[in-house]
């Protein structure tokens, strides 16, 4: 075999590997051939359209101690926001200070809705603000008869409906 022959198709062997290990985009109308066997559509993912189900997967530091401090890391994956603690039922601000359990320290994989429902457990509900993306607790009212037999903890008040937009911008221009 003489060079020139040789060289043609050690050439055409690396461009023939080439070609067959280079991913393949082409575009179809709603949906895109990724590779030879794989398709997927040109949409975005349920988790990007409802924030809420995302799923993610925290290992908390040491620094975490608390659970208000757990939400807030938990929090800060996912584009949302904890309403400040003064908006919030004495009873929230006192399960907020409680310490975070160990065995939530390596936490998930879950969805954010269903990791910040378990942080604060079952007799807290979660307030969600889709618009200001702001999320919020409250004491649901079948656990409020035992929150008022405590005498060490003050009655919670009921919470009033705000007018959120105030709020909100208050809360924006003192923080950021």
């Amino acid at each position: 075999m003489n060079k020139n022959n040789k060289f043609s198709m050690n050439l055409g062997i690396i461009l023939s590997s080439l070609l067959i290990a280079a991913p393949v985009f082409a575009y179809h109308g709603n949906s895109t051939i990724v590779d030879r066997y794989l398709i997927t559509p040109n949409k975005p993912l349920v988790q990007q359209k409802d924030l809420m189900r995302q799923v993610n997967q925290v290992v908390f530091p040491p620094e975490v101690k608390t659970v208000q401090a757990a939400i807030k890391y938990w929090l800060s994956f996912s584009g949302y926001y904890m309403m400040p603690l003064s908006m919030m039922d004495k009873s929230v601000r006192a399960m907020m200070q409680s310490p975070l359990p160990q065995i939530d320290r390596n936490f998930g994989p879950m969805s954010l809705q269903d990791g910040l429902e378990t942080l604060v457990g079952k007799p807290f509900m979660l307030v969600i603000d889709r618009v200001h993306r702001l999320v919020s607790f409250q004491l649901k009212p079948k656990y409020t008869h035992l929150y008022k037999k405590h005498k060490a903890r003050p009655k919670p008040k009921p919470i009033p409906k705000p007018d959120i937009g105030t709020k909100i911008k208050s809360f924006f221009s003192k923080n950021f």
